[in-house]
């Protein structure tokens, strides 16, 4: 008998020795750190894309097309909010303000920026990116989780460059890292 109580008290002293060590490596690090880098980093991209927008409605002659342009950014911020929003996550609840949900929340926004960044800079030279060129032909059709807002843009995106299969495939290898 004496031998299982040791034997317990062994499993339970081990056990939560490694449930401790889990929590301080876990939980020690300086996320507010590494939130404001990620802050940083989607701050950057988000001024990029923002003068990289200017700079594209110059490339439209007719007023048409920097309409069809603008509508389509319209649908991509739509797409951003919907895929970076926590609000699902806490079951009816406003999303936590913890540090790591905001910084899941800002890299979330990062990489559907510079997603969006690589999309324009296609549809304006039509130069394929290295890492597309290798990689596309491992896309699978189904891409990343389907949403309203995604089927919106990447329509309407598509439309707006005239190429509708390519763009697709293109757009969820661009994209395909969004699953949350």
């Amino acid at each position: 008998m004496l031998q299982k109580i040791v034997s317990l008290g062994l499993i339970l002293f081990f056990y939560s020795s490694d449930v401790l060590s889990y929590q301080i490596y876990d939980f020690n690090h300086n996320y507010q750190g590494l939130l404001n880098k990620r802050s940083d980093e989607y701050n950057r991209y988000d001024r990029e894309l923002n003068e990289l927008y200017s700079k594209s409605l110059s490339f439209f002659d007719s007023k048409n097309k920097k309409n069809e342009f603008r509508d389509v950014q319209r649908k991509w911020l739509k797409y951003k909010i919907k895929a970076c929003d926590a609000k699902p996550y806490f079951e009816g609840e406003e999303p936590s303000n913890d540090v790591m949900t905001q910084y899941l929340i800002a890299e979330c926004n990062s990489w559907v920026t510079q997603a969006r960044i690589l999309e324009i800079k296609y549809s304006l030279s039509k130069d394929v990116e290295l890492s597309y060129a290798i990689s596309r032909a491992k896309i699978v059709d189904d891409g990343i989780k389907k949403s309203k807002e995604w089927d919106d843009y990447k329509d309407y995106n598509c439309k707006f460059i005239s190429e509708e299969s390519e763009c697709n495939k293109r757009m969820d290898f661009y994209y395909k890292e969004l699953e949350l």
